[in-house]
């Protein structure tokens, strides 16, 4: 192969070999870590391959038809026909029952910290010895793992060929695609893009090395066939074409070649391409009179909205970006940002170390050809992804990949020249790689294998958990526990408050059950309706675990952070849950009951402590309540009512420290030379039983309602207010500068004036 491979030194190829026996070593790793059907869209790419292995023939695509591949069905069959040869021995007949999707995954959200899984898996049926459908698509990610080590094998290759004056840069290139997290999780995966990255490197080779070593008919006929089967394997294939054909143009224009050998040269990649995938191409215009099924594709996949444009696609960057490096799962599932920080600096630095290299570096060697096409190559895929972007929701980096080993020369040379220019040894490259090494290894278990795996069991409830008597069906709740540090709304933050639940199974179900968790916080004028703030379905164990499958007479505790709806929260209160169960696919509650088996009307928690920041506390300490709380303001001037009339009085607190114990706040009306004849009065626990004393932590202002006796005289009288433990009636001690002639109670110095009502001829 040395008319299309550059000889390589014995002891870089010794670390060729070590680099390439790595990356097998973590895409195994990767392999096993991540469940079927849970990498980079592989629950739709395996029903293709199940289909033709089937069937023997390929899928037809109808939007009117749900299929088990959905848009997947529409993607050249090169990969599918090679993985079906392979899984065509295996009894798949379990697919179905494999793949029964999480009805409340959280797709796409990339911050999601349950149902992160897209399937309801089964670990009996998944477990080692694989067997049936567990099986097949084991052999699918080995045979995609064989050409994963291809493209970082051929990586080498193509830096040895691009930069040959410079050939430690091809174990640098090597590293930056061998260890990226996203490259090393989609081989593992059963996927197309795996086939037209390999074959797509393969053709950078072999255009380099007929630029490189000049014409070679056997070079344009491998050419022609990898053109051809990365032609049938993805349409992102065919950008590959344009580039191998302004390659043979150079050479040719270069080597003064006669005519005839431009037109055979163009009459071999057309014969490749032509023979090998023009007859799918002819089937397109046949079945849905578009050559490539683009537009039947994009109709099953979900277009974009009309006005969407390029602008709309930039504002996606950073999510283009996530997906090149470590967003796995079903976009849901992310790596650190730190671990973007690092990527976002190491190809900065590389960018830079490009740009400086420059043009006048390139022509003083035989690179500039050689990079230049490069480029070409990167930008053609770029637009493409691009252009596909524009029609159907697709920002994802991965896409990207059939030129992953471009992008790792682009960065190899950067960091390079850079050193090379500030006279720094070259091995501080090898240290800009070692986080990458790192993460690569760390990322299947910090972040990967936590997303698909349930919460254990305990042995019993932890003594800070509140008991509860709640019973659903076969499943009891015995406990709760809310998360009592403060949820401060802030706009430019997700804001979640965070619950444990304790459930334990007497009996399995005969289906699987979902329950449900709806937040509640106070409408604005507190005395309507809650409203819901926040709410989240699952199946058990963060959408992990079946109730038709779970262990009776474990105890699963589980944890769920539920996001608020910022807009909607009337602070500071403590939020209340309401809990329940029902059959998701009919909608079928199942009733609560407490243990004596009465029905429970709802099953309502209440804990934790919702807050805006406030600054704008009073800093009043005239008056103390206790160890509560400061009076931080009241009403101002004097208040006009009416004998047997309903008033409001606005009254801020300011609070000093926690108490365990909820207080009721007192307001009465007094005559105070008389201050026994209670003339009115307006009781209520703090914003409506809200927001009671116990989780008091920020300034806020409350409104109390007094009602005035029908029978006093008209005049004028003042207010008290105070604390009391409703269990005892003990009030709060009083701590206030001035003269206050009560302990337990603050006389205020607003005048409250009561007027006579008006007769009923007057009022009419």
């Amino acid at each position: 192969m040395h008319w299309i491979l550059p000889e390589t030194p014995q002891q870089l190829q010794r670390r060729r070999q070590a680099l390439a026996g790595l990356f097998v070593a973590l895409a195994l790793l990767y392999m096993l870590t991540s469940p079927i059907f849970e990498v980079s869209d592989e629950m739709l790419h395996f029903p293709v391959v199940d289909y033709i292995a089937s069937t023997g023939k390929l899928p037809y695509q109808d939007p009117a038809q749900t299929t088990l591949w959905r848009q997947e069905g529409s993607q050249p069959p090169l990969y599918y026909l090679m993985a079906a040869l392979l899984v065509l021995p295996i009894d798949r007949s379990d697919l179905e029952t494999r793949l029964f999707y999480n009805p409340h995954s959280k797709i796409g959200i990339g911050l999601a910290s349950d149902n992160q899984n897209i399937i309801v898996h089964d670990s009996h049926a998944e477990a080692f010895p694989w067997k049936q459908t567990t099986l097949a698509v084991m052999l699918c990610r080995l045979f995609s793992i064989l050409l994963g080590a291809g493209t970082v094998w051929l990586t080498f290759d193509v830096t040895r060929l691009a930069i040959p004056t410079r050939p430690m840069l091809g174990l640098l290139a090597m590293a930056f695609v061998a260890f990226n997290p996203m490259f090393l999780f989609v081989t593992t995966s059963v996927n197309n893009d795996n086939l037209v990255i390999f074959l797509g490197t393969a053709i950078v080779v072999v255009m380099l090395a007929l630029w490189r070593f000049g014409w070679h008919w056997g070079r344009i006929s491998v050419l022609a066939v990898l053109l051809g089967m990365a032609a049938l394997t993805k349409l992102s294939g065919l950008t590959f074409a344009p580039v191998a054909a302004l390659t043979i143009l150079a050479v040719y224009w270069r080597e003064h070649r006669p005519l005839k050998d431009l037109l055979l040269a163009g009459l071999t990649i057309g014969a490749g391409l032509g023979f090998i995938a023009g007859w799918w191409y002819i089937r397109n215009i046949q079945l849905y009179g578009d050559p490539t099924g683009l537009n039947t594709m994009i109709e099953i996949a979900g277009k974009r909205p009309p006005d969407f444009g390029l602008r709309d696609v930039w504002v996606e960057r950073e999510g283009f970006y996530y997906a090149y490096w470590g967003w796995f799962g079903g976009l849901n599932v992310i790596s650190p940002q730190r671990f973007f920080d690092y990527t976002m600096g190491l190809c900065g630095i590389g960018l830079v170390g490009l740009v400086l290299l420059g043009v006048r570096r390139l022509k003083r060697c035989t690179s500039a050809i050689p990079i230049g096409l490069l480029i070409v190559q990167l930008v053609l895929i770029l637009a493409g992804v691009v252009r596909w972007t524009l029609q159907t929701p697709a920002s994802q980096g991965r896409l990207v990949f059939p030129v992953i080993a471009i992008v790792g020369v682009l960065l190899a040379l950067g960091w390079g020249g850079l050193l090379q220019m500030l006279r720094l040894p070259k091995q501080l490259a090898v240290v800009a790689i070692i986080p990458l090494v790192t993460y690569a290894i760390i990322l299947p278990f910090t972040v990967i294998r936590p997303a698909y795996t349930p919460p254990e069991t305990i042995a019993q409830l932890p003594k800070d958990a509140h008991l509860t008597d709640a019973q659903f069906g076969p499943t009891q709740l015995l406990g709760y526990k809310i998360d009592d540090t403060p949820v401060i709304l802030n706009e430019k933050t997700v804001d979640e408050v965070e619950i444990t639940l304790y459930w334990r199974p007497e009996a399995r179900t005969e289906t699987p059950l979902s329950f449900y968790i709806q937040v509640f916080g106070p409408a604005a004028n507190l005395t309507d309706e809650p409203v819901v703030i926040g709410k989240l379905d699952s199946f058990p164990g963060r959408g992990l675990r079946r109730t038709d499958t779970w262990e009776i007479g474990k105890i699963y505790a589980e944890t769920y952070r539920i996001e608020i709806y910022d807009d909607l929260a009337n602070t500071p209160f403590e939020p209340r849950f309401k809990i329940g169960w029902r059959d998701f696919y009919t909608g079928i509650e199942i009733t609560a009951t407490g243990l004596d088996h009465n029905p429970l009307e709802a099953v309502i928690l209440r804990g934790g402590s919702i807050q805006k920041t406030n600054d704008d506390c009073t800093d009043a300490r005239q008056v103390r309540f206790g160890d509560l709380a400061y009076l931080a303001g009241g009403p101002i001037g004097e208040i006009q009512t009416t004998v047997g009339d309903v008033f409001d009085i606005a009254v801020g607190w300011r609070p000093i420290r926690p108490t365990h114990d909820d207080f009721t706040v007192f307001v009465q009306l007094i005559d105070p030379t008389n201050p026994s004849n209670l003339l009115g009065s307006g009781d209520n626990a703090p914003r409506q039983q809200w927001y009671p004393t116990s989780i008091w932590r920020q300034c806020f202002t409350d409104t109390y309602h007094v009602y005035v006796n029908p029978s006093i005289s008209p005049g004028k009288y003042r207010l008290l207010i105070g604390f009391y433990r409703p269990s005892d009636g003990v009030r709060l001690p009083i701590a206030a500068s001035g003269d206050n002639p009560f302990p337990d109670a603050y006389l205020m110095d607003t005048q409250v004036v009561v007027n006579a009502p008006q007769s009923q001829e007057a009022r009419q």
